[in-house]
C-alpha cells in the first residue's frame, strides 16, 4: 500500500513538473514573437477549445440561451459563443505573458473611461472597494487600477499544480498585485479597509448557499455577498469597474460612478441594494459586449429553494433568515 502511495506521488509530482515546463516551453516562444501574433495563436487556442475540445460548450450555450432567449437566434449564439472562447484565450495568454512584461506596458495598451469616477472614489483618503467581474481580462483591471491609483490586494486560491501555483503568483506580483491566500481573506481585507487600502474583488459567479438570489439577465443568480458587506464594515466606496479587449491586443477599462454605502440602513438590506446594483451595471455591460463575458461558468447552478424566484432578495441559504444573515455578517468583525 505504501508502495502504490509512493509511485502514485512520484506520477502526480511528474505530470505537474510535465505541465509546468509545457508552461515555460510555450511562453518561451511567445515571448519571441510581437504580440499580435501571440494573441493570434490565443484566439486559435479558443477556437479549439470550442470546435475541437469542447470545453464546456454545451454550458456555454446554455447561458446564452438562457440570457438572451429569443433576442439573437442560434446561430447567433453560437458566435457570440464561438467570441467569448477567443476572448477567454487571449486573456489566459494575457496572464502568463504578465511574466515577461511591465505594469508601464500594459498601462500603455489600456484606454480609461471614466477616470473621474475613479478619482471621486479616492478623494475621501480612505479605504475603497474596487469591483469587477470576469468580462474582459479582469487581472488587468486590477492590474492598471492599482497603477492609476495604489495596489490593490486581491484574493488568490491555490492552483492544483503548485509548480504553476508559484509561477502564476509571481507573474501577479509582477504586475503590482498583494495577493492575499483565500482562508484568511475576510479579516484580512477589512483589516485593509480601515486602513485606508484597497482592495479589487469579482462578485459574478455562481456563490452557493452563501449568497443572495438577485436577478442577473433575467433569472435569479446565487450571488456573493462579501464585497457589499466588506464596503458597509468598512464604509469604504465601491468602484466598479469592467475591461474588455479591443483589436490589436489593446484594453479599454470602463469605470462607473461610485457606490456610496448608506450605514444608517440595516447591513442586510443594504447589501441587497449594493449588489443590485452592481448586477444592474454589469448586466447593461454584458447586453453591450456580450462576447466578453464569461459564459462558461454555470452561473445560475444554484436554484433558489422554491425554484421559482421571483429577482428578490432570496437568501440562497435554505430557510435563511435575516437573523442568519447578520450573524453570518458578523463573521467580518474583528
Amino acid at each position: 500500500m505504501a508502495g502504490r502511495r509512493r509511485r502514485v506521488g512520484l506520477a502526480k509530482r511528474a505530470q505537474h513538473l510535465g505541465e509546468y515546463l509545457l508552461l515555460r516551453a510555450l511562453l518561451a516562444l511567445l515571448a519571441r514573437v510581437p504580440r499580435r501574433a501571440a494573441l493570434w495563436f490565443a484566439r486559435r487556442l479558443g477556437d479549439f477549445a470550442f470546435e475541437i475540445l469542447r470545453l464546456r460548450r454545451r454550458v456555454t450555450l446554455e447561458n446564452l440561451a438562457r440570457a438572451f432567449g429569443e433576442e439573437h437566434s442560434p446561430a447567433q449564439r453560437r458566435q457570440i459563443a464561438r467570441e467569448a472562447y477567443r476572448a477567454m484565450g487571449m486573456t489566459f495568454i494575457e496572464l502568463a505573458l504578465f511574466h515577461t512584461g511591465t505594469l508601464e506596458e500594459l498601462v500603455g495598451l489600456t484606454r480609461i473611461r471614466g477616470r473621474d469616477h475613479l478619482r471621486a472614489a479616492v478623494a475621501g483618503g480612505g479605504g475603497v472597494v474596487y469591483l469587477t467581474a470576469h468580462v474582459g481580462n479582469w487581472e488587468t483591471c486590477g492590474a492598471v487600477t492599482g497603477w492609476l491609483d495604489e495596489a490593490p490586494a486581491v484574493v488568490i486560491a491555490d492552483q492544483r499544480n503548485p509548480l504553476v501555483d508559484r509561477f502564476v503568483k509571481r507573474a501577479r506580483e509582477r504586475v503590482g498585485l498583494d495577493l492575499v491566500p483565500i482562508g484568511s481573506a475576510l479579516r484580512k481585507l477589512l483589516r485593509r479597509l480601515r486602513r485606508g487600502g484597497r482592495i479589487a474583488l469579482v462578485a459574478d459567479q455562481d456563490a452557493g448557499r452563501d449568497g443572495v438570489f438577485l436577478d442577473f439577465m433575467g433569472t435569479p443568480a446565487a450571488t456573493a455577498t462579501g464585497p457589499a458587506r466588506l464596503a458597509y464594515r468598512s464604509g469604504a466606496p465601491i468602484l466598479i469597474g469592467f475591461d474588455r479587449h479591443l483589436p490589436g491586443g489593446r484594453h479599454e477599462i470602463e469605470y462607473q460612478p461610485p457606490l456610496w454605502v448608506d450605514r444608517a440602513r440595516p447591513e442586510a438590506e443594504e447589501t441587497v441594494r449594493l449588489l443590485r446594483v452592481y448586477l444592474e451595471r454589469l448586466e447593461a455591460f454584458v447586453r453591450r459586449h456580450p462576447e466578453q463575458y464569461f459564459w462558461m461558468h454555470r452561473r445560475w447552478k444554484t436554484r433558489p429553494p422554491d425554484s421559482a424566484g421571483d429577482g428578490g432578495a432570496t437568501s440562497a441559504r435554505s430557510g435563511s433568515t435575516r437573523r442568519d444573515e447578520e450573524s453570518a455578517a458578523g463573521e467580518l468583525r474583528e
